[in-house]
C-alpha cells in the first residue's frame, strides 16, 4: 500500500523543485541568497555560465563594482545546485594575488552561508579558512597564488580573482589542475593593472584570434558606467586621470600608445601670469633626481606645491662631472629652495646613501616598479593644467614633455626627474578618496533596507566631496 507523502518528503521534493529551478537560472540563485536583483553584466555571466559549455571566462571589470561576489555565487552554485543536478561532488579553488585577496571571495561565501540556514544543513562540518567542506564530498579552498600552494589540489572549476595580479608563471602551473575533470573550467576575473601587461590583459587583447572563439573561451567587460548617472560619469571624469578612468571604472585595460602628454595641454601649462606668481602662497618645495651616466646625465627638478597646483622652479642637468662636485651643486641648491625631499632613482643605492650623508632629505623610489603610477600622475597634473612650466627657462624639459613616449628610453631625463619630484602628489602617494568604497555604494555587497534612491543620494555626497579636493 503506498503511503501519503511525509512532510520529510514533502521537504526533500519541494527543495529538489528549487534545486531545478536554480539549476536553470543562476540569477535567480544569485537573487534568493543575496537578496539582490543581478546587474545586467551579471545576469550575462551567470547566464553562460550555467550553460557548462565555455572552459575559460574572462571578466575585466571596474573596482568595486560586484564581481567578486558574484564569483563567490557562482562558486556556491557549483558545489551546492550543480552538484546535486549531476549527481556528482563538485570542487572549487580560488586563487588570488594574494591569501588575502582569495579569502574576501571565500569570507563572501562564508557570510552567505552564515545567513542561509539551508546551505548549513548541507555543510559536512564547521567552515575553516582554508576549506569549506560539504556532506557529498563537495568542497571550496582559497588559495594564495604560489606554485607550491597549489599542488595536490584538483578542482572542477578555478576561480582566479584580480588575475592581473597574478604572475604569469603562477597561472601556467595553476592551469593544469583541472584537467582530470570532465567540467573543468576556468574563470578569470581582474581589474585591469596600471602597466596593461598582466597574462589576462594579453588574452583580452587578442580575444578575436582564432584560438579564443567560443566554445573555449568567452570574454565580459563589466563597465561601471552602465549602473552610474550621466553627471557622475562626467565628474569622476574629470577627477580621475584617463588611465584610472580607463581600468578604474570602464574597467579595460588602457592602451599606452604613442605620445603620454598632449599638445593643447602642455600650451595651456606653460602659460604663466607673473600677477599670479606675486600672489602665489608659501608652499613647500619638493626635488627630483634621475641619476645618469654619460652619455646620459644626472638631471635635477626642483618644483613648488601650493595646495593642489604645481610649479616648476629650475632644472639642471650635470653631465661627466665629479660626483662629488655635483653632489656639492645639488645640496646648495636643495637648500638654496628648501626643498622638503629629494625623491631619487633607488636603482644607484651608493649616490643615493652619498646624498643623504650630506644631511638631505633623500627619499629613495623604486623606479621600475612605480612608473607607471608616475606617468599617470604626471600626466593628470598636466591634464588639469595643474603644473606651471615656464618656457622661458624650461625649454628642454618642454621639448622633453612633447616628444615623452610610454617606451622613451632616450631624451627623458628631464621628464623622469620632474615625474619623481610630483611624486608628494597626493593622487600619487594615496588616492584622495575611496575609489572601491564608493563604488561599492553601487553594488551592495549584502541584504539591505536601503531604497536605491538612499544610495543614489550617498553617491552624489560623496561625489560633491571628491569635486572639493
Amino acid at each position: 500500500m503506498v503511503s501519503s507523502p511525509s512532510f520529510k518528503d514533502f521537504a526533500l521534493t519541494d527543495f529538489l523543485l528549487q534545486i531545478i529551478t536554480w539549476r536553470h537560472n543562476l540569477p535567480k540563485f544569485f537573487e534568493d541568497i543575496t537578496g539582490l536583483k543581478p546587474r545586467p553584466f551579471q545576469e550575462e555571466f551567470f547566464r553562460e555560465v550555467q550553460e557548462l559549455k565555455t572552459k575559460n571566462i574572462v571578466i575585466v571589470a571596474g573596482r568595486g563594482i560586484g564581481k567578486t561576489l558574484a564569483l563567490a555565487t557562482v562558486a556556491l552554485w557549483y558545489v551546492l545546485v550543480l552538484a546535486i543536478a549531476e549527481n556528482r561532488p563538485f570542487k572549487v579553488v580560488i586563487l588570488a594575488g594574494s591569501l588575502k585577496q582569495a579569502k574576501i571571495c571565500f569570507n563572501y561565501i562564508m557570510d552567505v552561508i552564515n545567513h542561509t540556514p539551508f546551505l548549513q544543513r548541507h555543510l559536512a562540518k564547521e567552515p575553516t579558512q582554508e576549506e569549506i567542506l560539504f556532506k557529498d564530498g563537495s568542497w571550496i579552498r582559497p588559495l594564495p597564488a604560489s606554485e607550491k600552494s597549489i599542488r595536490g589540489h584538483h578542482p572542477d572549476l578555478l576561480i582566479i580573482d584580480e588575475a592581473a595580479e597574478v604572475e604569469d608563471s603562477i597561472i601556467y602551473a595553476a592551469l593544469p589542475m583541472t584537467a582530470p575533470s570532465p567540467y573543468a573550467r576556468h574563470i578569470f576575473s581582474t581589474t585591469p593593472s596600471l602597466t596593461g601587461s598582466s597574462w589576462i590583459e594579453d588574452k583580452w587583447d587578442h580575444q578575436h584570434e582564432p584560438q579564443y572563439a567560443p566554445p573555449q573561451w568567452k570574454f565580459f567587460n563589466w563597465n561601471a558606467e552602465s549602473i552610474l548617472p550621466p553627471d557622475q560619469v562626467e565628474l569622476l571624469k574629470h577627477m580621475l586621470p584617463a588611465d584610472a578612468y580607463a581600468t578604474e571604472i570602464q574597467g579595460l585595460p588602457y592602451r599606452r600608445e604613442g605620445k603620454v602628454f598632449r599638445l593643447e595641454d602642455l600650451k595651456e601649462c606653460t602659460k604663466i601670469d607673473p600677477k599670479e606668481i606675486e600672489k602665489e602662497e608659501i608652499g613647500e618645495v619638493y626635488a627630483g633626481i634621475d641619476w645618469g651616466y654619460y652619455p646620459a646625465p644626472t638631471v635635477l627638478v626642483i618644483v613648488k606645491r601650493v595646495e593642489d597646483k604645481w610649479r616648476v622652479l629650475y632644472s639642471e642637468a650635470f653631465l661627466a662631472e665629479n660626483f662629488e662636485e655635483m653632489h656639492r651643486k645639488i645640496k646648495l641648491i636643495c637648500e638654496s629652495y628648501n626643498v622638503v625631499n629629494i625623491f631619487t632613482d633607488s636603482t644607484d643605492k651608493g649616490e643615493n646613501l652619498r646624498l643623504a650623508a650630506e644631511g638631505l632629505p633623500v627619499t629613495p623610489v623604486s623606479f621600475k616598479a612605480e612608473k607607471p603610477i608616475m606617468i599617470s600622475n604626471l600626466r593628470m597634473l598636466i591634464e588639469r593644467h595643474k603644473l606651471k612650466i615656464d618656457p622661458m627657462t624650461q625649454q628642454r624639459l618642454i621639448d622633453q614633455l612633447m616628444n615623452y613616449t610610454y617606451d622613451s628610453k632616450r631624451n627623458d631625463d628631464f621628464v623622469d626627474a620632474l615625474m619623481l619630484a610630483v611624486r608628494a602628489n597626493p593622487i600619487a602617494s594615496h588616492a584622495p578618496f575611496d575609489l572601491e568604497a564608493f563604488l561599492s555604494e553601487l553594488v551592495v555587497k549584502k541584504r539591505s533596507t536601503h531604497s536605491e534612491e538612499d544610495r543614489k543620494s550617498q553617491i552624489g555626497k560623496i561625489l560633491k566631496e571628491m569635486g572639493r579636493m
